[in-house]
């Protein structure tokens, strides 16, 4: 059996290139022939590559399985797909709604746009099942007409382990262990991603129970989202919180580490999510979350964790002061997600991914 995995980029620090490569890792491991197909990719990745032509030939091979990451709109992406003749599977990523950036980039929002329509088009060239990170995901697909069983969860192999080989930044660390409630967000500077509730969080916190607080916004800033980036500034400084919230942009695995390490509690207050890698991570790092029930976010969290279904600010501002000075409530929601982290484990994604290959490949 031959096995092709396409995305139309894979890189290094990227959660869907990742989880591409360590599918392809886990099928070289069983002995099954595994190729991956991207566009563009990190030379990093190049052993695990193959060219064009050899995909084309791949997929026309009626008794190959060709797994489609599907994350964004790949023109190209989807006419291979629409003339293969393999089995097909989509491994659906989620695409973000494309109202979110419709205020700030038209770039990005008819990518969106056209992503999710893509989807449908997707479906009339015949699949034979979507592998969803989430129920979430999956209910897109249910929802434009394809039979619930044909659907699976399977949340994305991670790469999380390789943070423990890694020194943390020293000095960030240092900074950090100054006695103030450190407060962490990890994400891209996209509007989705729920900055303004952070921002707001920050206010109350401070009206509440002082200024002995930092709220930590990292993640990338894209370029054509920098009108995003200046109304979450400009929100910063009318609020008077600029000694509170700081954004560190892109940072280097070192750093990040030293941000998880160094801080009290992981804020997620995104408004929409397929799964949220950086709640793996920061359930890794024993950090307890608070968090806002928004598409897959409740599911990736696992049981007996702290999640609101409104952004009550003064609520989730006072729950991160319960967790900063409760250390049986900090203890409790650390126990129970490390519970739901431990089913996220290479080894058990590992037997569930071949588990489905197996599905497909008997019927």
């Amino acid at each position: 059996m031959k096995i092709i995995i396409m995305y139309p980029h894979i890189g290094v620090r990227d959660a869907v290139g990742n989880a591409c490569v360590e599918e392809y890792r886990a099928l070289k491991e069983e002995g099954i022939e595994a190729f991956v197909y991207a566009e563009t990719h990190d030379p990093s990745v190049r052993d695990c590559m193959i060219g064009e032509s050899a995909l084309n030939a791949l997929v026309m091979d009626e008794e190959a399985l060709l797994i489609y990451h599907h994350g964004i709109y790949w023109e190209k992406g989807h006419e291979i797909f629409s003339k293969s003749r393999c089995r097909k599977v989509i491994r659906y990523h989620n695409i973000t709604p494309a109202h979110f950036f419709l205020r700030h980039s038209e770039v990005f929002f008819r990518n969106c746009f056209l992503g999710r329509r893509q989807s449908a088009a997707m479906l009339s060239c015949g699949v034979d099942a979507v592998w969803g990170d989430s129920h979430f995901n999956n209910k897109e697909f249910i929802d434009l007409g394809l039979p619930e069983e044909r659907t699976r969860v399977l949340p994305p192999f991670h790469v999380i382990h390789g943070y423990d080989a890694l020194s943390p930044d020293a000095a960030a660390l240092e900074r950090l262990n100054d006695g103030k409630t450190n407060v962490l967000f990890v994400g891209r500077i996209a509007p989705n991603k729920g900055h303004r509730h952070l921002i707001y969080t920050a206010f109350y916190y401070r009206l509440l129970f002082g200024e002995n607080v930092r709220f930590i916004i990292t993640g990338a800033l894209d370029p054509g989202l920098k009108g995003y980036y200046r109304e979450l500034k400009g929100l910063v400084a009318q609020l008077g919180v600029k000694d509170l919230v700081f954004f560190t942009g892109g940072v280097s695995p070192e750093y990040l580490k030293s941000c998880y390490l160094g801080s009290h509690v992981f804020l997620l207050l995104s408004e929409h999510e397929g799964f949220c890698v950086p709640i793996l991570e920061a359930q890794h790092f024993k950090l307890p979350i608070v968090a806002l029930n928004r598409g897959a976010v409740k599911d990736t969290l696992g049981e007996n964790q702290l999640i609101y279904d409104e952004p009550d600010y003064e609520i989730i501002a006072s729950a991160i002061d319960e967790i900063r000075g409760n250390p049986d409530v900090r203890g409790f929601l650390v126990d129970e997600g490390r519970k739901s982290r431990l089913q996220h484990e290479r080894d058990a994604l590992k037997a569930r991914f071949l588990g489905y290959i197996r599905e497909l490949t008997r019927a």
